[in-house]
This record gives C-alpha cells, sequence and structure tokens, in this order.
C-alpha cells in the first residue's frame, strides 16, 4: 500500500474517514500536528480519527533507536528529514496546482474586461461620430446624413392674389429647391441662432422643492381656439373665427375663419390663416397684405424665428412664403399632416403622419432626414426643445396616452410619461422643466430635468387648474434684470393664466 503523500511503500498504513486515502501514519500525523487537516480534502482532522489498516501477521515492534552517534540513528534521523521533503514537496504541488487554478481564472476575467472595455471605447467612439454628425445638421447646416431620402415631387401653384392686385409668384428652380436668395436667408439665420441658443446656459434655482405662482387675466372671448401664439416681444395672442386678442396690450384684430395664427419673427405683424388664404396684420390691427393659397385648405402656420418667412401647412403638404409670394411648396407629403414643428434654429421642419411617426425634413432640400416612431398614432402636439437636440412628442389612443421626449442625436427615445387619454406639455426655455395637463384628470403637473444625473423627476409639482385647459406653452422671452424662471401660459375658456415656478419657501 503506497502512501498519498510520499508515494512509498507505508510502513504503517493508515486510512482518513475524510478522503479515503492511505498514509504513512508518522506522516500524516506530522501533517495534521502542522494543519489540523486532510491533506487532500481540506476538512478539519485529528490524529485519533484515523483508521489503521492492520497486517495478517503480528505487527514487529522494531527495537529502541541507539544512541545517535550510531549509525542506525543517523539512518534514522535522515528518515526523518526525507519525510520532512515529502510533506513539503507535496505541500508545495497542490499549492502549485491551486496557483495555477488562480492564475488561469483570472487571466479569463482579465480577457473579458479587455473585451468589456474596448467595447466601451467602440462605442464611445461610435456616440462621438454620430455627434459630430448632428452638430454639423443642426448647427452648420450640412445635411451629410446616412438616411434614406425620399424625393418628393414639387407641386405647382397657380397664382398669387392679394387686395392690393395680382402678385407674381417666384419659380421654383427645377431641382425643386427653395431660391438661392432664401435659402442663404435660411441657413445664416440658422449659424446665428445655433451660436444664440450655445451661448445661453440656463438653469433653474431649484431641482426637488417646487412652487408655482399663479396670475389670472380673463380675455372675454366665446369660443377660444386651442392655440397660443408667442412674439418675441413678450405678447401673446388667441383667437377665435372673428378677432386675435393681445395681451397683455388687448389690442385687438377683427378677422374672419381664422384656423391658425403667428407672430412674425421680429414680432411686428400678426399672420392669420384663413382657409385657403394666409393674411398679414400689424399689431394695432391694419391690414398688410395677403397670400391666396390655390390648392386645399391652410390648417396652421408657423413663422420663422428670424428670417422673413413663413410657413403654412395644408392636409398633405407644406408651403413656404416670402412676403406675400410663394418660394417653395413641397408636394404631397405622402402622409396626412396631423402636427407640426419648427426646430429652434429655424430649419429642420417636424411633420406627424396620422399613423404615428414624425418625419423631419430640411425646408431647403425638402429632404428626409430621420424619422420617429411614436407609441401612439393620434397627435396632440409637436415641440423642439431649446438646446436643439430633444423633441417631444404628444399622442394618444383612446383612453391611453403618452408625453415622449426623444433624442435626436441618438435617434432614440429619452424620457416617458404615460397618462389616461390626450394631454398638453409644454418645455420651458432651460430644457429642465416639463409641464403637462392631463385632461381626462384634470391635472397639471411639472417633472424636472436632472443634467448631472441625466434622469427625469416626475410630479415635482401638481395641482388642479379647475377650469379646464385649452393649450399650454411656454414663455420665451425673460425679464430684463431677473434670474430665470420657468414660466408658462395655459388658455382656457373663461382666462388665461400665467404659471411661474420657483424652490419652495
Amino acid at each position: 500500500m503506497l502512501c498519498s503523500l510520499s508515494g512509498e511503500e507505508a510502513q504503517e498504513p493508515v486510512v482518513s474517514p475524510r478522503s479515503g486515502c492511505i498514509f504513512e501514519k508518522r506522516l500524516i500525523a506530522s501533517y495534521i500536528s502542522t494543519t489540523g487537516k486532510d491533506p487532500i480534502t481540506e476538512d478539519a482532522l485529528a490524529v485519533e480519527e484515523l483508521i489503521e489498516v492492520k497486517n495478517k501477521e503480528p505487527v514487529i515492534v522494531p527495537p529502541k533507536p541507539p544512541a545517535f552517534n550510531s549509525i542506525p540513528t543517523m539512518l534514522a534521523a535522515f528518515q526523518n528529514e526525507w519525510d520532512a521533503l515529502a510533506l513539503e514537496s507535496f505541500t508545495l504541488r497542490k499549492q502549485l496546482h491551486d496557483t495555477k487554478q488562480q492564475l488561469s481564472a483570472a487571466l479569463y476575467q482579465y480577457d473579458a474586461a479587455v473585451r468589456v472595455a474596448a467595447r466601451a471605447l467602440k462605442e464611445r467612439d461610435e456616440a462621438r461620430n454620430a455627434l459630430v454628425e448632428l452638430s454639423k445638421l443642426f448647427g452648420q447646416g450640412s445635411m451629410d446624413v446616412d438616411t434614406e431620402v425620399k424625393e418628393v415631387e414639387n407641386g405647382k401653384s397657380d397664382g398669387v392674389a392679394g387686395e392690393n392686385g395680382e402678385q407674381e409668384k417666384e419659380i421654383q428652380n427645377e431641382s425643386g429647391k427653395l431660391p438661392p436668395s432664401v435659402a442663404q436667408e435660411i441657413e445664416s439665420a440658422q449659424q446665428h441662432l445655433f451660436k444664440l441658443h450655445k451661448s445661453q446656459k440656463l438653469t433653474v434655482p431649484f431641482s426637488e422643492k417646487v412652487s408655482f405662482k399663479s396670475e389670472i387675466e380673463p380675455h372675454k372671448m366665446k369660443n377660444p381656439k386651442n392655440s397660443i401664439a408667442l412674439s418675441s416681444t413678450g405678447e401673446i395672442a388667441i383667437f377665435d373665427e372673428a378677432k386675435v386678442l393681445q395681451l397683455p396690450s388687448k389690442l385687438t384684430v377683427k378677422t374672419s375663419n381664422a384656423t391658425g395664427i403667428a407672430y412674425s419673427g421680429d414680432g411686428e405683424k400678426i399672420v392669420v390663416a384663413q382657409k385657403t388664404k394666409i393674411q398679414f396684420y400689424s399689431v394695432d390691427g391694419k391690414n398688410d397684405g395677403s397670400f391666396r393659397h390655390s390648392h386645399k385648405y391652410i390648417s396652421n402656420v408657423i413663422a420663422h424665428p428670424t428670417a422673413h418667412i413663413i410657413i403654412c401647412v395644408t392636409e398633405d403638404r407644406w408651403i413656404i412664403i416670402d412676403g406675400e409670394k410663394e418660394v417653395f411648396d413641397s408636394g404631397d407629403v405622402g402622409f396626412k399632416i396631423a402636427a407640426l414643428a419648427l426646430h429652434v434654429d429655424g430649419r429642420l421642419l417636424a411633420l406627424a403622419s396620422d399613423e404615428g411617426e414624425v418625419v423631419i425634413v430640411d425646408t431647403i432640400s425638402n429632404d428626409k432626414v430621420a424619422s420617429i416612431r411614436t407609441k401612439y398614432t393620434s397627435f396632440v402636439k409637436l415641440q423642439f426643445a431649446l438646446n436643439g437636440y430633444w423633441l417631444l412628442a404628444g399622442t394618444y389612443n383612446e383612453d391611453k396616452g403618452a408625453t415622449q421626449v426623444f433624442d435626436l442625436r441618438k435617434n432614440s427615445l429619452l424620457h416617458e410619461i404615460e397618462h389616461e387619454g390626450k394631454a398638453l406639455f409644454s418645455l420651458d426655455k432651460a430644457s429642465l422643466v416639463l409641464a403637462t395637463y392631463i385632461e381626462a384628470t384634470n391635472e397639471l403637473s411639472f417633472s424636472f430635468y436632472i443634467k448631472k444625473e441625466k434622469k427625469w423627476v416626475e410630479g415635482l409639482c401638481k395641482s388642479n387648474p379647475g377650469k379646464p385647459i385649452l393649450q399650454l406653452v411656454n414663455v420665451l422671452r425673460e425679464e430684463e434684470g431677473q434670474d430665470y424662471l420657468p414660466k408658462f401660459v395655459a388658455l382656457t375658456k373663461e382666462h388665461v393664466q400665467y404659471l411661474t415656478l420657483d424652490r419652495e419657501d
């Protein structure tokens, strides 16, 4: 019987009840006295637990060793030293085996960590490249975006008639693009607005504890439309079919069959959509020209922030007007336009279809540069954030609805608020506070975006406005000499409500 420690024939064989292996008694006893464990399984083991393996022949007890200076004594000493070497060799072999296993595991972990780091670096580089491309798209006017471009046939507009006589319409070039002078104006305005918005670093004086004050101003309009126009001068305008009311100046403009209104970029004119006609008024109500569209019913109108152009939409196309002349007609876009929004830099136009898709087009080239799929198919509103790279969409379907925030840099969903049915919303000028009004519950709430943590905190402040809100917008103009505070305007059938958020005292 061979000893499991020394590999030699055991003179006094014993069996360990823990591992079942055979050992030389003196070797295993020495090992146990040092470690107190079975050398194979590392389980606790005492010398008394060892089981002797008895031979059939009687065990001959060796005589007592003679004095140490004799050859037999020296041989015994050498034997003890050999036994110690055998124990040490076994221990070293076992430690070497364990070390090899640990080293192999460490190498596998290191290799996995290197792969993860390499993948993270690759994703970082891809995200950085995507950001550079998007910066070119939104900031410098370069439209080299790797998206499928759909060629849209440009329709013709018959004629332009105004109260001062017939106006000759500027002819589009053969490629279907804007006239160079108008395109240059939009591109120059885009670069100016991009630098302006980039230089504005607004912060709010709160992050969690929020309160708001409310001021109410009656408007005495019978059936106001669910629309609010904002002027760069600080005025707002609401309207019904017969007149436009400006606040706080309370100037009125008499009109008829109004379907949409907007202030011109300089705030000096009011643009009113009247079915197949666009009417221009000065802010004091004087007639300032008109444009008649010969195709279809004009449902809405948007003014460029700085350029002297107007964008109006029908059911299936969008048109650019410069002064009182039509300079561009997109032709049939291929879907029913349910909502629209103009980018804060004035070049990109977002169009919502009745099938739950938002298409973003370049107003200079009429090229499709991006598309987004929303959660539901019926649209309430679209809004570009003033940070330049968020698009907000409010959609619903029967009794369910969602307000979604999309990041245009990654073409991905950044945040979503689920609610019952339709909900109005508006994002403040700092792109940090989102006001949401749920029609089903008549509840107005505010959510806050924490930039450092890149997360939204919902329901910071909730309120019941009393009267149902028809429209909700943010105030773009700041009071001079005052710190920035998020401000919103809510329209009801009886009054206009001004909401200002501040930290809770």
